[in-house]
């Protein structure tokens, strides 16, 4: 079944003049790989929960909570299957198509091939450390990506740079957990005001202009970003926020786009 799977791939790119599959679709290439992101850790968890469910022998006492676990894992992968990534970055659900899983990861479970397994399970866990590392490394690069495209569809050449990094904790108030960042624009130009949660989880972003308008970014995801226009010297007031009280580091990163 791999080896079809390898020689089918092989087909597609050759028939299709890619030297990548789906190197002309670049927006749902994107979508796939932050599925994976999601999916790989949520196919490690139900992996796990099936091989203690093959070595339960009398022990039953966590029998039931094995197969639930199996099962909120496979709800888990088939939605992230069921969207896509668009152009103004939110996730889109898209009726008739689900990304299956792997298969060479299907194949190990299909075999019961413990050793290949386990083997996979210790690559996964480096992999997964290192991809937490550099996480914001990859997706400030599909951010700067995604803002040319924002600005200048048909402007693969258009220059866009990171001008600012800050790093801020939100301080919890009573109500709301939130952090005030302040730039003064140097140029009138497009600016990108993107929000980084350590920790991964979601987190709000507001843009409070000089002409007194708000933009507002409470998208379900950890990255808010901003797309805001600003003249020469104009200060632009960026609040992240998190409805609850759990501490949070918070890495700023202020894109400009150039002519």
């Amino acid at each position: 079944m791999f080896s079809e799977y390898k020689l089918s791939k092989a087909m597609i790119l050759e028939v299709s003049g890619l030297d990548e599959l789906m190197d002309n679709n670049p927006v749902n290439r994107d979508s796939v790989k932050i599925r994976e992101r999601i999916v790989l850790p949520l196919i490690t968890i139900q992996q796990f929960a099936l091989q203690q469910l093959r070595t339960l022998d009398g022990d039953k006492q966590f029998e039931k909570q094995y197969r639930r676990l199996v099962m909120r894992c496979m709800f888990g992968i088939i939605n992230a299957g069921s969207f896509t990534l668009g152009m103004e970055g939110r996730r889109i659900p898209i009726a008739g198509t689900t990304y299956a899983q792997r298969i060479d990861l299907l194949r190990e479970l299909v075999l019961d091939d413990g050793a290949q397994q386990a083997s996979r399970e210790k690559t996964w866990e480096t992999a997964f450390t290192a991809m937490v590392a550099n996480a914001r490394k990859g997706l400030e690069q599909v951010l700067i990506e995604r803002f040319r495209y924002w600005v200048a569809p048909t402007r693969k050449d258009l220059p866009v740079e990171i001008v600012e990094r800050a790093t801020t904790a939100l301080a919890w108030d009573g109500r709301v957990a939130s952090s005030e960042f302040s730039y003064v624009a140097p140029a009138k130009a497009r600016y990108l005001f993107c929000a980084m949660s350590e920790d991964m989880e979601d987190i709000d972003a507001v843009a409070l202009l000089a002409d007194g308008k708000r933009l507002i970014d409470n998208s379900p995801d950890w990255y808010p970003c901003l797309d805001v226009s600003a003249g020469e010297k104009e200060v632009v007031r960026f609040v992240v926020l998190r409805p609850t009280n759990k501490p949070v580091s918070v890495s700023i990163l202020v894109l400009q786009a150039g002519q």
